[in-house]
């Protein structure tokens, strides 16, 4: 029975947010669009999916890109988190490559925070054995935080919180068994 009623929340929670999935089962690179109040947010997962250690990073700004920072590998994760790790990279609501008819009052914390909450619904649903981390920069740090204190249900869909700032970078983690997994990040 309770494979049934979990199936049946994941169903329900890929029908909310009308995922366009484009990528194959255990895909390297893995690009999609998470549906939500209006506007289409693009999704790159990429790197090393079958070590089921995700990070999702939270891009600064706001207004900044981080499929962009991605796809110009502007800080070199390609040779170093993504051969250990999958990187999860999404533009925030109004930036980048995001679509959709939404209206300028949408862009409040409180709606990048319902984003971030479907964005992680959904790789919980296609990444299932996958621990999820949130990694913000700077804007992307404060939506995170944010995220973690104004939402119940995170302590039971991620591991950690990272916060990066420009020359070093802070752990959070709370009610977490905290975990070191990254020995250093670099700019």
């Amino acid at each position: 029975m309770n494979k049934i009623a979990f199936i049946a929340v994941v169903i329900f929670s890929l029908n909310i947010t009308g995922n366009e999935l484009l990528c194959a089962t255990h895909s390297e690179n893995c690009f999609f669009h998470v549906k939500i109040e209006g506007t289409e947010i693009p999704v790159l997962v990429r790197g090393n999916i079958r070590s089921d250690k995700l990070i999702l990073y939270i891009n600064g700004g706001p207004g900044l890109t981080s499929i962009d920072v991605a796809r110009a590998d502007m800080y070199n994760w390609s040779a170093g988190l993504e051969e250990n790790f999958a990187m999860a990279y999404y533009d925030q609501r109004g930036c980048g490559n995001a679509q959709g008819n939404f209206d300028e009052s949408t862009l409040t914390i409180s709606q990048y925070i319902k984003d971030l909450d479907a964005i992680i619904t959904v790789l919980n649903a296609k990444y299932k054995n996958a621990d999820i981390y949130l990694m913000g920069h700077s804007f992307g740090g404060f939506i995170g935080i944010n995220y973690l204190t104004q939402v119940a249900t995170y302590n039971n869909r991620l591991q950690c919180f990272l916060f990066l700032k420009i020359e070093h970078y802070q752990q959070l983690c709370l009610g977490f068994q905290p975990r070191m997994f990254v020995p250093e990040l670099q700019n």
